[in-house]
């Protein structure tokens, strides 16, 4: 039997013993060394590390909440990142929105008061002029606590609902603005000068003066009709009436007239009969106050003829 025999690197034997001849080591691959053992937040390869890992119990290993992380090292980052939350409290989503009970569980875990005058909306940033409509307020906290909402969504709906409100109604008045600005534009360059158009403005405050009251006058400026061309052109013609005496100077004298009745029609043409000044333009077609003094006259007959039908 033919006995085999192991040689170092260096010729000598391993097997014991003199050694017959010197050859040379044989020509073969060393064999590949065993894979250092990992640290614990190194990374691993075969497989997924969860299934060989050392540092696991039987039961642990190859769990498969451990298998979304490529490494030990992501397992215990994601462990830190997690264990804040450990023991908070839980809150669950209600499978059924219509169950009272459910959703009362769920809003007393998410922080929603007991009632809805319990929200706390906090300091909202206003512009000048704008103030909160506190009925609209304490309307959507009603909606809100029976919707199950947060303290924090609550403030945050109003304050980011609030600031596109008047951001909108900013907007809305602004172009109201240009566009009645447009319009008074067109009117003087239609009078043909500025000159004019001043005039007109203040035969329009003069009638306002005569005709209006502080509250009239309120209205108008508070909605900006002040300075609509439309109104200008109506109130510069009883301005102009008032200046030149073809107007109801009075206030008993202008209800009468403007009562439309037949009563008041025959009292209004009664008093023109002995107006001097209305009879002399009545009369003279050279007037210049000619032609609305016999439209005026016309008017206060047809009114009056409406008690004989």
């Amino acid at each position: 039997m033919k006995s085999q025999i192991f040689y170092n690197a260096d010729g000598a034997s391993s097997g014991g013993g003199t050694a017959v001849a010197s050859a040379p080591a044989p020509n073969t691959v060393a064999p590949t060394p065993s894979p250092t053992p990992q640290s614990p937040l190194g990374d691993v390869t075969p497989a997924h590390w969860s299934h060989s890992y050392d540092g696991l119990e039987d039961g642990v290993k190859g769990h498969s909440s451990l298998l979304p992380f490529k490494t030990p090292s992501d397992a215990v980052k994601a462990y830190v990142k997690l264990q804040p939350l450990i023991g908070a409290k839980e809150a669950f989503i209600p499978k059924d929105w219509n169950n009272a009970e459910e959703v009362a569980t769920f809003a007393s875990k998410v922080g929603r008061p007991e009632a809805a005058k319990g929200y706390e909306i906090g300091d909202i940033p206003l512009p000048e002029g704008f103030e909160l409509d506190n009925k609209m307020v304490d309307s959507f906290k009603e909606m809100a606590h029976k919707a199950a909402l947060s303290p924090w969504q609550v403030q945050a709906i109003i304050k980011d609902y609030t600031k596109l409100q008047t951001e909108s109604t900013l907007s809305e008045h602004n172009q109201i603005l240009k566009d009645r600005q447009s319009r008074l534009s067109n009117f003087e360059r239609q009078l043909g000068s500025t000159i004019k158009f001043q005039e007109e403005r203040a035969l329009a405050e003069h009638a306002l003066n005569v005709y209006g009251d502080g509250e009239l006058q309120s209205i108008l400026n508070d909605n900006g009709l002040k300075d609509e061309p439309a109104f200008i052109k109506a109130l510069a013609r009883m301005g102009r009436d008032v200046k030149e005496g073809r107007a109801h100077t009075t206030p008993a004298q202008n209800a009468v007239f403007n009562s439309g009745t037949p009563e008041g029609a025959t009292q209004k043409i009664a008093e023109l009969k002995l107006n001097k000044e209305f009879m002399q333009s009545f009369l003279n077609a050279a007037d210049p106050g000619h032609k609305e003094s016999v439209e005026m006259w016309q008017r206060l007959h047809k009114i009056q003829a409406q008690s004989k039908k």
